[in-house]
């Protein structure tokens, strides 16, 4: 299939042209088009960037020298710093549970652009986590057998090339990026709007919150309190409240759960010293406290002689 396109005269004398397709006369020029065959395109890789008016580009692998983003869209003279970000991070943080991955990651963010002194300029805002805790070489066996209920096999058929150790992209670390553009959007919501997003766990199997124990309209992010309601949850036999903002003194009132085997409160705003028990049957059956990154002084108090505390990280 071929089309010519015929203009006024040109010029008004005959010519060559070495270029393919195009033909002169001393009264015309055309144009032939010829048809292209179509190549086989490439697979290009994508779910990068997220958003329009707010848009976030995440980056990193997991073993390489950091992951993170780039955040653009953010408004001006927002006053922002590592610290609002900072939180959320440090609830995604793994090595937390003995349920997910051991890896020991500080994950400490640093903004370094679209932030100067101490509010935003409205440019792009980079956000960067090193990785500290990278150990390829326990991913050797991975190259030659793929992880069960993991992305490996499906992007190295879609892309034809993997990251062996601990998937690249496809790894849980590149969700920081989003955690830390999630927080400043929080951030923003807040100013501009009022607007507030909070999520709590209202059942685990047959285990249910009774709804009328929150008030969704008076929760805020900054209650700060550990809800006594708690106490009426006397057979809750696992209790963890790590990584949130509760403070104040250490509850000792939940010693009236009598069922508690294991209570962990990591990275919270405890502090002052442990009180004693009130009762002789407070945490009858507890045999695990975690109360790491708190503000706690002295010594642990001897009427929980056989609780196994995290006394590295005691304070």
């Amino acid at each position: 299939m071929a089309s010519s396109l015929v203009s006024i005269p040109f010029l008004g004398a005959p010519t060559t042209n070495a270029l393919s397709g195009l033909r002169t006369t001393s009264s015309s020029v055309q144009f032939v088009m010829r048809p292209r065959t179509a190549k086989k395109l490439q697979v290009q890789a994508a779910g990068n960037i997220t958003g329009n008016h707010f848009r976030v580009t995440t980056f990193g692998e997991a073993h390489g020298g950091g992951v993170g983003c780039v955040i653009d869209g953010c408004p001006p003279r927002l006053p922002l710093s590592e610290k609002d970000l900072q939180g959320d991070l440090d609830r995604r943080r793994p090595g937390q549970s003995p349920i997910t991955t051991l890896r020991k990651e500080t994950d400490t963010c640093r903004i370094l652009s679209g932030v100067h002194e101490g509010v935003t300029t409205g440019t792009p805002i980079l956000v960067l986590v090193p990785n500290t805790d990278q150990k390829g070489r326990v991913y050797d066996e991975m190259s030659v057998a793929y992880r069960p209920s993991h992305a490996d096999r499906t992007y190295d058929q879609k892309y034809g090339i993997r990251s062996v150790q601990g998937g690249g992209r496809s790894s849980a670390r590149e969700t920081i990026g989003r955690v830390a553009a999630g927080a400043l959007a929080k951030k923003i919501l807040k100013a501009f709007s009022g607007t507030e997003v909070l999520a709590y766990v209202s059942q685990v199997q047959k285990v249910v919150l009774p709804e009328e124990l929150v008030d969704h309209h008076t929760l805020t992010l900054d209650q700060g309190q550990l809800p006594r309601s708690l106490a009426n949850c006397v057979m809750l036999e696992y209790l963890v409240l790590s990584n949130n903002r509760f403070d104040g003194v250490f509850p000792v009132w939940l010693g009236t759960l009598l069922e508690l085997k294991l209570l962990a409160m990591r990275h919270n705003g405890f502090y002052r010293v442990i009180g004693k028990s009130r009762k002789n049957v407070d945490f009858c059956k507890l045999r695990i406290l975690d109360l790491a990154y708190n503000n706690f002084t002295g010594a642990v108090p001897s009427v929980f002689p056989h609780i196994i505390i995290n006394k590295s990280t005691y304070m």
